[in-house]
């Protein structure tokens, strides 16, 4: 073998190693902003994207009266088993969540009161109220009766999304944190 067959072989293999490594850095970029309300970008194809990734989260209030707390939250491969909860902060000289709901794809919902950001109390009846995560829309909502709240009227959330699939955790705004306040 000459020094010519030797260097193109070297070429060529330098150039398939880096088609091959290629896709992990884009994959790795294609995610938004961890935990916030930013889309992904647009260039990466959903196969591309590994793991659960919050895209955004809406809230709004619904009904006659505005007697619902309506939460949105789209995410990216949202798959069986995956969860999420929605932790809920209705009392600002109480640092953390009143309120969480956690649910599961494909499974049952609760409403828990919570003392801590881990610590879950009792279930709270809710009637009336749904919650369903879409693994085709990869979205998940929630439309809560607002006075199962203790008839407060002052909330800010934070969601935690966890997956079986890929980078399992994502935090929205961020880990341990609240969005801002809003109001019936």
């Amino acid at each position: 073998m000459n020094i010519r067959m030797i260097a193109t072989s070297m070429v060529v293999a330098a150039a398939m190693a880096g088609a091959l490594i290629a896709p992990s850095a884009t994959a790795a970029a294609s995610h938004g902003t961890r935990g916030s309300s930013q889309p992904a970008s647009s260039n990466a194809s959903a196969t591309q994207r590994v793991g659960i990734d919050i895209n955004w989260v809406k809230h709004s209030f619904v009904g006659e009266g505005a007697d619902f707390l309506r939460v949105v939250v789209q995410q990216n491969n949202l798959t069986a088993g995956d969860g999420l909860r929605i932790y809920i902060d209705a009392r600002s000289k109480d640092p953390g969540p009143e309120f969480v709901v956690e649910g599961y794809t494909g499974s049952e919902w609760t409403l828990r009161k919570a003392e801590t950001w881990k610590k879950f109390g009792a279930q709270v009846a809710c009637p009336s109220s749904f919650f369903k995560m879409n693994e085709s829309k990869d979205r998940s909502t929630l439309r809560l009766l607002w006075s199962c709240l203790s008839d407060q009227a002052h909330f800010r959330l934070a969601v935690r999304a966890n997956s079986t699939n890929g980078p399992n955790i994502d935090w929205w705004p961020s880990f341990h944190k609240f969005g801002n306040w809003f109001s019936i």
